[in-house]
């Protein structure tokens, strides 16, 4: 590597930012400035200057990061709307309070919304699916309550339109572009794909074991720390996440994670871990986080070696996504054998396919909720344990066994008498 150029960093490049995110923005808009709300979200045109610095902080804490921005980034989309003067001559800001018919209207909108590429802004070059609409409405609630006025979007014209929307949307042949969920082999694929005699490999290798058998968000991965770790017995750990989606008190929760020593012990996800902090501890790692960033070297691998330097700011979200991408290609699994369509792998396809695994080999839903922590009501864990259990408990398979049976016992009857 020539003097004084920059490692590149394993996994932590990523790519362009694809069109579906670009903001629809006017050119030469300005960008509405950002600042704090009383419910610890940062969005434009609300604020509260009566709490201290120290409730501030609290609040903020209080929700977390990834949450903030999937906020900020539907409601900047709400502003660039009406800055585009798209209802009229714009402004630098929505109204406040917004009208029953600019709810309307911002939901009709989103059939024809096309990025800078002049392509549907959706996923896939198609209108915006219904949740995300959904979902801009919910942020668009907060802000109105956050100035103490009534929503808009509670109305039942804005309901209405939100159902015929939804209704011509899946009408019209557009499906949502749902994370496939892998299968154990599959993740065991991904696993086997990633140089283990690297520093980033064997790290990724972790990861991916590690997240599928924790049935973990990637938020959850990257956040991990190596104090989170504790050896139960030789093959067994427990891995505290300090901080869940659903763990609204904060209290954390111990996951149980076993050796796997029959089908793949080189795959493990518990000998693969302790092989990673093994490794951090030779290096002299004195960070924090279980799973850091990895700098190449651009060394040749010597045999039984490890390439690659570690830092110490921890993986990042986006580095993991692009980790599962890669793996998943390498693997030859990221499209459907069947039909060749292309298979959307994310990290999330670990945390489903989990869940779908688990329920195949006839794990309750209240195990596989409590396990994934997913709230015990959440429709999301259901969809995944009827996609397991459908073809196990497939009421036309059984009509069709009972059918069989019956003929079978009959025709040995005859042969009988």
């Amino acid at each position: 590597m020539p003097t004084g150029a920059q490692p590149a960093l394993e996994g932590e490049v990523l790519p362009a930012e694809s069109p579906r995110e670009l903001t629809l923005r006017r050119p030469g808009a300005a960008s509405p400035t950002l600042i704090r709300t009383d419910t610890g979200l940062l969005l434009p045109g609300v604020d509260d200057q009566t709490l201290s610095a120290a409730a501030k902080r609290f609040e903020a804490a209080g929700t977390p990061e990834t949450t903030k921005a999937v906020y900020v980034y539907q409601w900047m989309r709400v502003v660039n709307w009406f800055s585009d003067g798209s209802l009229g001559p714009p402004h630098p800001r929505p109204f406040l309070p917004m009208s029953v018919r600019d709810c309307q209207d911002w939901i009709g909108a989103h059939w024809d919304m096309r990025n800078a590429a002049g392509q549907l802004a959706g996923r896939n070059g198609q209108p915006y699916a219904p949740t995300t609409v959904e979902l801009s409405l919910a942020v668009i609630s907060l802000v109105h309550q956050a100035k103490g006025i009534a929503s808009p979007t509670r109305h039942p014209d804005v309901h209405r339109t939100m159902r015929g929307y939804r209704n011509e949307w899946v009408a019209a042949g557009f499906r949502p572009d749902i994370a496939h969920a892998l299968s154990y082999d599959e993740m065991l694929l991904m696993a086997a794909t990633c140089d283990t005699t690297s520093v980033a490999g064997l790290r990724n290798a972790a990861m991916i074991t590690l997240a599928f058998a924790m049935g973990a968000r990637n938020s959850e991965v990257c956040a991990i720390k190596v104090h989170d770790l504790r050896t139960v017995s030789p093959t067994r750990i427990l891995v505290k996440v300090a901080q869940s989606k659903t763990d609204k008190l904060g209290l954390g929760e111990d996951v149980p994670i076993e050796a796997d020593l029959d089908d793949a012990p080189e795959l493990c996800p518990v000998a693969l871990t302790r092989e990673w902090i093994q490794l951090l501890r030779q290096r002299g790692y004195t960070g924090a986080a279980l799973f850091p960033q990895v700098a190449s070297t651009g060394e040749h691998r010597k045999e039984g070696g490890h390439r690659g330097t570690i830092l110490t700011a921890p993986v990042t979200r986006g580095a993991f996504h692009k980790i599962v991408v890669r793996a998943a290609a390498k693997a030859g699994i990221d499209f459907d054998p069947t039909t060749g369509d292309r298979r959307q792998i994310v990290p999330h396809s670990l945390r489903a396919g989990f869940a779908t695994a688990s329920s195949e080999a006839g794990m309750d839903t209240a195990a596989i909720a409590r396990h994934g922590r997913w709230a015990p009501e959440s429709p999301v864990v259901f969809r995944y344990v009827r996609s397991g259990k459908m073809w196990a408990h497939n009421p036309a398979t059984a009509v069709r066994r009972a059918h069989k049976a019956a003929r079978d016992a009959g025709e040995g009857g005859e042969r009988d008498g």
